[in-house]
This record gives structure tokens, C-alpha cells and sequence, in this order.
């Protein structure tokens, strides 16, 4: 890494920098996260807790800003799925142009972009089931 030059030694201290800095940050969010995720547990367990009049304030905050749209959830799942079958459409199409040569022409490269474009798909097909799921989710949290 030292052979790379002064631009990696800059950008790794400007990296430890913005980590330093949102450290506090994020340790404060999670903090709070847990607290209202205790208050959320202790509402379900007792009989006529009215959900979410009862709530405290900050975890009324903190439900606010994680709750999330469920049709913007499910729009997004649409349109990581369309990426998705982008992907697995290029890999396809790179093996179809392969084949208009007899796959005389077939390298590394194109097995390479193949794997790549393959790969890339079946990791947006896992994050539009995710999403998917919490659609499910949101639409329930919706209603309490």
C-alpha cells in the first residue's frame, strides 16, 4: 500500500477522519434504537397499552424516521427486480452472441462479463425478495 503513492495514504486519512466523526453519531442512534425497541417489546407484552398513543416521545421519533412507505418499498422492489432481469438478460445475450460464431470467439473475457452480469443478477433477485419482505413488513407496521 505504501508503494501506491501519497493519494491512498490522504484518502485512507480522510476516511478514518469521517469515521471518527459519525462514530459518535451512530453509536447515539443505536443507543436510542434500542431503547425504543425495548419500549416496542414491553407495549406488545402488556394487555391495553394503546400502540402508539402510549409510546414516549423518543421512540414516537424513532418509529417515525424508520418507518418506512409500503408502496415505496414495493416500487423499489419492482425496479431492482427489472435490474436484475437486466442483468440476466446481458448475460444471456453475451452467450447468444457467443454462439452466432460457434463460440469460436469465446474467451475468458466474455466468461468473465458472463459470471459478472450472472452474478450481479442473483444478488439484486436476493435484494428484491428482501424488499419484498419488508414490503410484508411495512405493511403491517403500517396498520399499529
Amino acid at each position: 500500500i505504501a508503494g501506491l503513492g501519497i493519494e491512498v495514504s490522504i484518502f485512507d486519512g480522510f476516511l478514518f477522519v469521517l469515521i471518527a466523526i459519525e462514530y459518535p453519531i451512530i453509536k447515539q442512534l443505536k443507543g436510542k434504537a434500542d431503547y425504543a425497541s425495548a419500549e416496542i417489546e414491553k407495549a406488545l407484552a402488556t394487555p391495553g397499552f394503546q400502540i402508539p398513543d402510549d409510546y414516549s416521545d423518543k421512540t414516537k421519533k424513532i418509529r417515525d424516521k424508520i418507518q418506512q412507505d409500503p408502496q415505496k418499498v414495493l416500487i423499489s422492489a419492482i425496479l431492482i427486480a427489472v435490474l436484475a432481469l437486466t442483468c440476466f438478460g446481458e448475460s444471456a445475450m453475451l452467450i447468444w452472441v457467443c454462439s452466432l460464431s460457434g463460440f469460436e470467439d469465446f474467451n475468458a473475457w466474455y466468461a468473465f462479463a458472463i459470471g459478472i452480469f450472472a452474478l450481479i443478477g442473483l444478488m439484486l433477485l436476493f435484494l428484491t425478495l428482501r424488499y419484498l419482505k419488508d414490503y410484508q413488513t411495512a405493511k403491517h407496521l403500517q396498520k399499529h
